[in-house]
């Protein structure tokens, strides 16, 4: 599983560098890639943007008597974006995952298409005082999929998504979230903070917190950082690691992405 992360990372590297786009005017691209909180800027009018990307994720922890230990990897994890106008874009995507699950030494796997929905972001507001850009993200999970993996109805969710620069290069984001599962028969509630900050014209760090808890259970805390470089004005990339926020686990997770907007 670590070989077929490595090879999709080395993949959507060398079609970054390898694409070549003209050096013409063109709006700045803000990606939803960085990390889990996702930004209230939208995809200007008649552009279409494409973020794109792997992920993987490896568990150890102990509960009661039994060892688990569970390897997760997402490919080609995508969003696609297009702006309808100045206050709305939609939005779809979906995932192909690959999961392996081991108790005691005993191994299931699980491998299929899954989260796949569509939505729309609108915009609230932009370029205020006090909170600079506000937006609303309504997504809606479709029970298509793999049969293990796709969820038994149609899931909504909404993400209230806020951001403030305190300077041009310094931007904090924050998201608050909820989603219906409807697997569990319950809610998932989130929310996540990020901090970016543009150390060039081209090249960006984060570190982001983030936190999702199931009706009536406790919620589970994360952290990550990565840093996005710009090899075109309408391509950037993204790497990333993170970890659950828990004694007596060994958790860690690791992804690699890229943006791209059309027309360029």
């Amino acid at each position: 599983m670590k070989k077929i992360f490595i090879m999709h990372f080395a993949l959507i590297l060398i079609t970054a560098t390898s694409i070549i786009t003209a050096q013409s005017e063109y709006p700045d691209l803000f990606s939803d890639r960085l990390g889990v909180t996702q930004g209230p800027i939208l995809i200007p009018q008649n552009l279409f943007q494409i973020e794109s990307g792997v992920s993987y994720q490896d568990q150890k922890f102990k509960v009661k008597n039994s060892n688990y230990e569970i390897e997760n990897l997402k490919l080609g994890s995508t969003l696609f974006r297009y702006g309808i106008n100045e206050k709305i874009e939609l939005r779809f995507g979906g995932e192909f995952f690959s999961g392996r699950t081991t108790i005691n030494d005993v191994t299931s796997d699980v491998q299929g298409f899954q989260s796949i929905f569509v939505g729309s972001k609108i915009q609230l507001w932009k370029n205020n005082n006090l909170v600079s850009n506000a937006g609303i993200i309504l997504e809606f999970g479709l029970p298509f999929g793999s049969e293990n993996l796709r969820p038994d109805r149609i899931e909504p969710g909404i993400i209230l998504t806020l951001n403030k620069y305190f300077l041009d290069t310094l931007a904090l984001g924050i998201n608050l979230g909820a989603t219906n599962n409807s697997n569990l028969g319950k809610n998932i509630y989130s929310f996540s903070t990020l901090l970016n900050y543009e150390l060039t014209k081209y090249m960006g760090v984060f570190a982001e917190y983030y936190s999702n808890v199931i009706s009536n259970e406790l919620a589970q805390h994360n952290f990550d950082c990565g840093f996005t470089y710009r090899v075109r004005k309408n391509i950037q990339i993204d790497c990333s690691a993170g970890s659950i926020i828990a004694r007596g686990n060994s958790n860690w997770s690791g992804k690699f992405g890229l943006s791209l907007r059309l027309p360029y």
